[in-house]
């Protein structure tokens, strides 16, 4: 036997032969020792021993462990290698006797297991009477409780009806066309909870769960047939049914209309009974012709009895025992050898991840942590990610990797996108567990990261959109570690990237201009030093000195930078009480221009138009042929975005806000559209007024001025007819009177009047001068300010009377502010005026780059007055201290007060 020649042994044949070939590279680098000194050594003889290396057939354990004794192997060592080849050639049998077996593992029943899915009539027969009776059902249940089962195996094949069952995924309307099939079909929506953790646009979930209830039948059927699809009848019309995880039951209640059906047509999925749990074990083996002994069953009922979440595992953990079959017997022994239910899946993931390299490990860890969403509050849920997503350079051993998870059932393929089989791997793969818990807010940060530079990419890598602030320093933690990079894709690169590269440029500007300033400030004291060393004068002379400096620079920033010429100003006070310091504060607090706000787009040929309280921003931004243009809204307190959608018509020329912030009317140079301004967005309303140039809403926001056919007119939005057969240029806030203007070259000398709406008849009372050219009505419709060539004149409507004297300059523009008190006016340009309604001089009378046609907008607080600028700008003004007592108060010395109020 000794000096018999060995057949030769192919490693790359199958787990077989490379185990065999493995053995005998161990009995040479023992020496060569014979298998009849092994024998000896071992306690088994020749033929065993030899049979074991020769490739034909696996051996047992206990035969291949005395077998590497016998040579000085590492027994452990060994045991892990011989347990990899059985995992692998239990997977081949499998493949070779038609790969599904009787049991899915961690994936659901599947529509056409129906065959083999057992346990569940009831629940059944529970969801086609409520499909029966409304047409809706919902399906809840803990993670694991076997809801995508229920459904794809065991509801969809008892309807007497066609089905299509979907998953939301990021956009869940792209099924929109399944919600609108031939009558009868059943659509199944499985994992509807992913419109809440996939889907980030509040305005697509709500259209997809309106969609979703216009969808359902609510008498039973498309003929009112109610109560069709009792037990054991068919399901005409079936409807409409959606599995939701248990721990999602409160985002429900977020839509109105779901909350309302959820209420009669619920049912929650709680842990089978051990009838049922017998029958889901046994049964599917018998369809196959196989036997399942009873102290395996007795054994996983004990296991599983009393826990929803159990059931993926339970039948994990069968079809693990089931590759390990003693002929048609599935065995006691094999469930023992796999962990039972609760380690089963943690022996696989684990025999696959120890037979990764180093290097294939560390890929299967970044690909499985993109499979997973940690959630905000919720448990971590999976998450599909396209195949670009983990592997965007095409690199073969991430393939491989994937190909083998998925092998090994963890994972599922689909076309374009993978997936976790089941998530109940991430709590039951104690390595999985501990990376996420580890790594939950790095995690999370990392998820947001892929969104944002997913968004990024499709608005053309729009500077806007990148990082700042502590969302950059957030995902600069990402970055932090030495290979980190590695685990981002060239697109989330590029966005980091961008987004450190514009923060650098902006802390250079921020560092250069501190700089400049340092060194102005540090050669002035030296001067001054100099200087004062050189007079011999007092020590006081050289803050003296250092005050002045401070006021002079000051007063150069304070038309581009206002906050800081405020608090140079204040420390030149601080310093030294000189004349110079005192005035400039003065000044500095005289002009309350505390920002200018500018849109973060390109100036050319922006059109904008400023909301009533001044918040919000709309600016209509062209595109480059063919390209189409955009609707945006900035907020103008955070700078951010908060709506916009695609422009395809004309350009647009003016852009108009309601009162109340909720419309806006757009003109393309011929027509008026209104388009409705959300927490979803912007959304075109359908409603155009033809030959309409938009200038202002009423107080209501019911109606809308503007000019037709070259004069002015006021025009109903419910009905689209005029108010008025007149030429009206403000609505008093009840809607009762009009402040009709007639145009410059009206003949007959008419004036202005104010009419009546309910009578349309002209009041006597108040006599309005000759040359008015607009108006506006006070908050509380008491007082009328009229705009005219030589002044502001304000009238008190209850007595008719005129109040004082009209204020000068003649603003071209003017505005009450909310409570009334307090009137501002734009007066060529960049002129702002503030006046108190019951005095006669103004407060404030400053100047800012304002846009041609600008309209002061006070903010609800009456704090803030914002002024629009041209190319996308806003001039924010505090014109709190005008309201509140004088700057110097009067009595025991000075009280200066600081720009931010705090007094010093």
């Amino acid at each position: 036997m000794a000096g018999r020649r060995e057949s030769p042994v192919d490693p790359a044949a199958g787990p077989v032969q490379r185990f065999a070939y493995e053995l005998r590279k161990l009995r040479q680098e023992a020496g060569g020792l014979t298998y009849r000194a092994m024998a000896g050594r071992a306690g088994y003889s020749v033929t065993t021993l030899s049979q074991a290396a020769a490739g034909e057939k696996l051996a047992s354990l206990p035969v291949v462990l005395a077998f590497v004794r016998a040579c000085g192997g590492d027994p452990a060592e060994w045991e892990r290698r011989w347990r990899r080849a059985a995992a692998e050639l239990a997977r081949e049998r499998a493949d070779d006797d038609g790969a599904a077996g009787p049991y899915p593992g961690l994936a659901s029943y599947d529509t056409r297991d129906a065959g083999r899915f057992f346990g569940r009539d009831g629940l059944v027969a529970e969801l086609r009477e409520l499909l029966g009776r409304h047409g809706f059902a919902a399906v809840f249940g803990s993670s694991g409780s076997g809801k995508s089962s229920l459904l794809r195996a065991g509801l969809v094949p008892a309807v007497n009806a066609r089905a299509v069952v979907i998953t939301p995924g990021e956009h869940p309307m792209r099924h929109a066309g399944a919600f609108r099939p031939a009558g009868g079909a059943l659509v199944v929506v499985d994992q509807f909870e992913e419109v809440f953790t996939l889907c980030h646009d509040p305005r697509e979930r709500e259209e997809f769960i309106d969609l979703l209830l216009t969808a359902r039948r609510p008498d039973g059927g498309p003929g009112g047939s109610g109560g069709s699809g009792g037990p054991g009848g068919p399901v005409d019309g079936a409807g409409v049914v959606i599995a939701v995880r248990a721990d999602f039951y409160g985002r429900c209640a977020e839509h109105r209309g779901l909350t309302e059906a959820l209420r009669a047509a619920g049912l929650l999925v709680g842990p089978m009974h051990q009838d049922e749990l017998r029958e889901a074990i046994v049964r599917p083996a018998m369809a196959e012709g196989l036997t399942v002994e009873r102290a395996l069953t007795s054994a996983i009922i004990e296991d599983v009895a009393g826990e929803p979440q159990a059931l993926p595992l339970m039948s994990h953990a069968l079809r693990e025992v089931w590759r390990r079959r003693t002929g048609k017997t599935l065995t006691l022994d094999a469930y023992e050898s796999v962990g039972r239910v609760h380690g089963a899946i943690s022996h696989t993931a684990e025999e696959v991840y120890a037979g990764l390299s180093p290097a294939q490990a560390r890929i299967a860890r970044r690909i499985l942590l993109r499979l997973i969403d940690p959630g905000e509050q919720a448990q971590a849920t999976r998450r599909p990610a396209a195949r670009a997503e983990l592997d965007p350079s095409g690199d073969p051993d991430t393939a491989l990797v994937i190909e083998r998870l998925a092998g090994a059932r963890l994972l599922t393929l689909h076309q374009d996108t993978v997936e976790l089989a089941h998530e109940a791997l991430i709590e039951s793969w104690p390595r999985l567990r501990g990376w996420v818990d580890d790594g939950r807010d790095r995690l999370r940060a990392h998820r947001q990261l892929t969104d944002a530079a997913r968004a990024w990419e499709a608005h053309g890598r729009d500077a806007g959109l990148l990082y700042r602030g502590a969302r950059l320093a957030a995902a600069g933690k990402l970055l932090a570690e030495p290979g980190d990079r590695d685990e981002l894709t060239p697109s989330e690169r590029s966005f980091a990237d961008a987004s450190l590269a514009l923060a650098r440029r902006t802390s250079r500007t921020r560092v250069a201009v501190s700089a400049v300033l340092a060194v102005l400030l540090v050669a002035s004291l030296v001067a001054a030093g100099v200087a004062i060393r050189q007079a011999g004068l007092a020590d006081g002379r050289l803050e003296e000195a250092t005050a002045r400096l401070a006021a002079r620079r000051a007063a150069i920033l304070r038309p581009s930078d206002p906050r800081l010429a405020r608090r140079l100003s204040a420390a030149a006070w601080r310093i030294a009480h000189v004349p110079e310091a005192r005035s400039e504060l003065i000044d500095s607090m005289a002009l309350p221009l505390v920002d200018v706000v500018t849109a973060p787009y390109d100036p050319a040929d922006l059109v904008q138009g400023l909301s009533a309280d001044g918040g919000r921003l709309a600016l209509f931004t062209p595109g480059t042929a063919p390209a189409p243009g955009a609707l945006r809204v900035l907020d103008v307190t955070t700078r951010k975005e908060v709506a916009s959608a695609r422009w395809t018509g004309p350009r647009v020329h003016k852009l108009v806000w309601s009162p109340d912030g909720r419309t806006l009317a757009v003109h393309d140079g011929a027509n008026a559209q209104l388009w409705a301004v959300g927490a979803g967005g912007l959304t075109d309303l359908g409603a155009a007024l033809p030959r309409f140039d938009p200038v202002r809403f009423s107080p209501d926001g019911r109606r809308l001025i503007g000019v037709r056919d070259g004069a002015n007119v006021a025009v109903d939005l419910a009905d689209r007819t005029p108010v008025l057969d007149e030429p009206v240029a403000a609505i008093s806030p009840d809607g009762r009177l009009a402040l009709v203007v007639p145009p410059a070259s009206a003949s007959g000398g008419k004036r202005a009047a104010l009419w009546d709406l309910s009578k349309r008849a002209p009041l006597r009372a108040p006599s309005l001068p000759a040359g008015v050219k607009g108006g506006v009505f006070s908050p509380d419709g008491r007082r009328l300010a009229v705009t005219t060539p030589y002044g502001v004149r304000l009238w008190d409507l209850p007595s008719g009377k005129e109040l004082g004297s009209p204020m000068v300059p003649p603003a071209d523009r003017v505005a009450f502010s909310p409570d009334g008190r307090f009137l501002a006016g734009v007066w060529r340009d960049g002129w702002v005026l503030l006046r108190r309604v019951d005095g006669e001089t103004l407060v404030l009378n400053t100047s800012v780059t304002a846009d041609a046609k600008a309209e002061p907008r006070f903010s609800p607080d009456g704090m803030l007055l914002r002024v629009a600028g041209p190319y996308g700008t806003v001039h924010v003004l505090d014109i709190s201290p005008y309201t509140r007592p004088a700057l110097l108060a009067p009595g025991g010395g000075e009280r200066l007060f600081s720009p931010d109020g705090a007094s010093s």
